[in-house]
């Protein structure tokens, strides 16, 4: 099974909709995980709660002529605890099956809302 990461490196994030990718996948490939590293400077953790940011992950099955999308998660700005010790949230993901076949492209959509938000991640396909 061949794994592929597509780095997004750190950048802010003005309002509105940005596209990371695409990246081809192998047709063994069943899974990916898009990652938002929550701590960089300007990011999710020092934002207030006003800011949001919906990362999804989109799939074509025609070498990228359509798309459909896959999976997304919302995340709010703000530090919020992972556990009951009270730590902070490092990193947001979002997780989903891809459907079978060849002719394969994955990309990851963001889109963000209220204030503009740094981040930094990866979309891995494996």
């Amino acid at each position: 099974m061949a794994t592929t990461t597509l780095p997004i490196p750190l950048i802010t994030l003005a309002v509105g909709t940005r596209e990371f990718g695409p990246a081809s996948v192998d047709d063994t490939v069943s899974l990916v995980t898009l990652t938002i590293d929550r701590t960089v400077t300007g990011g999710l953790n020092v934002s207030p709660a006003t800011t949001t940011l919906e990362i999804g992950v989109w799939q074509s099955d025609d070498n990228g002529a359509s798309w459909q999308f896959r999976a997304s998660a919302g995340l709010i700005g703000g530090i919020y605890a992972s556990n009951r010790a009270g730590d902070p949230y490092l990193f947001s993901d979002v997780q989903v099956e891809l459907t079978p076949g060849s002719g394969r492209r994955v990309k990851a959509v963001t889109e963000t809302a209220g204030a503009s938000v740094a981040i930094a991640g990866s979309l891995v396909i494996a």
